[in-house]
């Protein structure tokens, strides 16, 4: 009997250990602050990943962080607050006492990211916070920047495969080389002839070109998305459809880690690289400025990506259920939004003379333009056309092939009715062609 007494005390004792660390789960190692023109960013070291919750508070402005499950070991009185946004750095009282809180006193009301970071050495587990200043001051820096010059939107075409490599073939013989590289070309007219798009070929030609080359050549373009067209195979014939994919959480992370090593490229990624350039703050400033440049590209070729599917979804069977998240190397650039597409099974004969016919090519490639100019419409980059057009009462919109009023209406969010009556169109029948104004909300 005794020695049943001494097993449940030794048990019980272990029980209470362990419960103890499950509620100190993660701890706070360190609080860095970096400051870059008006912004603040926030880096919040930790043992392990955090969960978290993140959010504003008025009257004084403030921003709270509960780390969940965590405890501290920085001394918050004796760090050093380098920004112009927060004023002091505190801890708090949490709501739960497994919690462990943070208070960010700011000087002004702020827009605010968050996200976190996988380890990359020497840095293991982060959390980071980027705050900019919101409301009038931030409405007055933008009045005393010089006016830009609007630039066009730019698209790289890729067309897989290549040269020695012919891809999938299919049962009649069909290259996807060839296939895609004509879609490709459909696909590049077609955005071509859109006011504030240009598209640039990755390859114009059947020759090979490296993987690793494919997104070099989209990053000296300055481009604004990577679209790299493909046609699948399987061993069997039955499946068909096609897909989009975005790379997976897993390689982004690998490829940014990459990136933040590589200071001889810094200089040269699209959307950071010259403000790398000119930035003060060495080290800490540019894997900030690839950090976020880096979350929104993924963000970004995420929401291309939804609406891409859904308007092919539209003219072909879909072969997945969602846009699929892959390892694909042609997609590793994370500066630039990448996203594959696939057209269709070759291997499957039906889709294969399908996809040889010119009037289901051009109904995919309407479709992937449509789109692209969905997500452009409602992410437009600065200093383009879209920019311009987003900011306008108004927009004057071009019909194309395909088109209905349904569909540009779902782009520029606004109804059907809205349309017809700012048109006077006492139908919705449109022709290809014909210039309709758009009232925007």
């Amino acid at each position: 009997m005794n020695n049943w007494k001494w097993v449940w005390g030794v048990l019980l004792c272990w029980l209470t250990l362990s419960a103890s660390t499950a509620m100190a789960a993660n701890q706070l190692n360190n609080v860095r602050f970096s400051q870059n023109g008006e912004n603040t960013r926030l880096v919040l070291d930790l043992a392990s990943k955090p969960k978290y919750d993140a959010f504003a508070l008025s009257s004084p402005s403030r921003y709270v962080i509960d780390l969940e499950n965590s405890r501290s070991k920085v001394a918050l009185d004796k760090l050093k607050v380098n920004s112009k946004l927060v004023k002091k750095i505190r801890a708090s009282k949490p709501n739960k006492k497994s919690d462990y809180r943070l208070v960010l006193d700011l000087n002004q009301s702020a827009s605010v990211k968050h996200f976190t970071l996988a380890p990359a050495p020497p840095y293991g587990h982060r959390l980071v916070i980027d705050l900019a200043p919101s409301g009038a001051a931030a409405s007055s820096q933008v009045v005393k920047q010089a006016p830009a010059r609007i630039r066009d939107v730019v698209v790289a075409v890729d067309a897989g495969h290549g040269g020695r490599d012919p891809g999938a073939i299919g049962p009649k013989g069909t290259k996807e080389k060839v296939l895609v590289l004509e879609i490709s070309n459909r696909l590049a007219k077609l955005i071509n002839d859109t006011p504030g798009m240009r598209a640039v070929m990755v390859r114009s030609g059947d020759v090979y070109v490296d993987l690793n080359e494919r997104s070099e050549r989209a990053r000296r373009a300055d481009a604004d998305i990577l679209l790299s067209i493909h046609a699948d195979a399987f061993h069997s014939p039955q499946p068909k459809g096609g897909g989009v994919f975005v790379l997976s959480d897993s390689r982004y992370t690998r490829e940014t880690n990459k990136l933040l090593k590589s200071t001889d490229k810094h200089e040269h990624l699209v959307g950071v690289g010259e403000a790398i350039k000119h930035a003060e703050g060495g080290e800490d400033v540019a894997q900030w400025l690839i950090e976020l440049n880096s979350v929104r590209s993924l963000e970004q070729a995420r929401s291309a990506g939804q609406r891409i599917y859904a308007e092919m979804k539209k003219v072909t069977k879909m072969h997945r259920p969602r846009v699929e998240y892959k390892s694909l190397a042609v997609l590793k650039a994370t500066d630039i939004p990448s996203l594959l597409i696939e057209a269709g099974f070759l291997s499957n004969p039906s889709e294969e003379k399908k996809l040889l016919t010119r009037s289901h090519q051009n109904r995919l490639v309407s479709a992937i333009h449509r789109g692209l100019v969905s997500h452009f419409e409602n992410n437009p980059p600065e200093q383009t056309l879209f920019a311009k057009n987003a900011s306008a009462k108004e927009v004057k919109y071009k019909v194309r092939s395909g088109d209905n009023l349904s569909s540009i209406a779902q782009v520029y969010g606004v109804s059907v009715t809205e349309i017809k009556r700012r048109n006077k169109l006492s139908s919705s029948q449109i022709r290809i062609g014909q210039t309709l104004v758009i009232p925007r909300r």
